[in-house]
């Protein structure tokens, strides 16, 4: 066991990792206590949970040390199959709550073309050791887009909602928050690695941050869900 390896990596980004999953296991916790209106939730646990799963990958892949088993980085082939449940979930959730039929095609369109185009990446580059940032920066763009269409509809077709309890207006702005903050710095990730590697790790707290953030949000949207269907139980999105 390489507990020093494991410990070592999660100080050099402050410990930030450790907040991030307890937040993670938080909101997993509270969609399966809480009862809920909107079935579009799931999604909203499905990030959650595939999120909790590659960082446990992550972290047994540092305690084990299977790179000198298999000459391979298990975590990073896992990031594949991660980002396209991601960019899923997200796609589905944000189309579950817009109402132009026209970007509800567009978004599962592009969330298809992007899972084609990962997997088959991750098939034909599978000797690569690490994920190409590209594919990251991808992802973090096209999510940002379908964020920027929901907040378009939200203000410019529904001027009137009330947003501190609308749960999609706080899982939607967690996405946002999220990819804006981490596609800028996977946009230099590898340059900052090759030049001062030291500094890429501390960086990389940014992005235990930012998904802290977010399931911090989907808490939020769990609870303004519970609280509507309270007033309204025979309603359902």
């Amino acid at each position: 066991m390489h507990w020093e390896h494991l410990l070592r990596q999660a100080r050099d980004s402050f410990y930030s990792i450790f907040f991030m999953q307890l937040v993670c296991l938080l909101t997993i916790s509270i969609y399966f206590i809480k009862d809920k209106a909107s079935k579009s939730l799931i999604y909203l646990a499905i990030i959650s949970f595939a999120s909790i799963t590659q960082v446990f990958i992550e972290e047994f892949d540092q305690l084990i040390d299977l790179k000198k088993i298999m000459d391979l980085k298990i975590d990073q082939k896992a990031m594949y199959i991660y980002l396209v449940v991601e960019i899923f979930c997200c796609g589905l959730y944000i189309r579950e709550n817009i109402r132009s039929t026209l970007s509800k095609k567009l978004i599962l369109g592009s969330a298809v073309v992007f899972g084609l185009y990962t997997i088959s990446f991750g098939l034909l580059n599978f000797a690569s050791k690490f994920l190409p940032s590209h594919i990251e920066i991808i992802e973090g763009l096209i999510i940002i887009t379908y964020c920027l269409y929901f907040f378009y509809e939200l203000f410019t077709k529904q001027p009137n909602k009330t947003l501190h309890t609308d749960p999609s207006f706080w899982a939607i702005s967690g996405m946002l928050i999220l990819f804006s903050a981490t596609t800028p710095l996977f946009l230099f990730f590898n340059y900052l690695r090759a030049i001062h590697n030291p500094l890429a790790k501390s960086l990389y707290a940014i992005n235990n941050i930012s998904y802290s953030l977010l399931f911090t949000t989907f808490i939020i949207a769990i609870l303004c869900d519970k609280k509507s269907s309270a007033k309204t139980p025979n309603s359902l999105l």
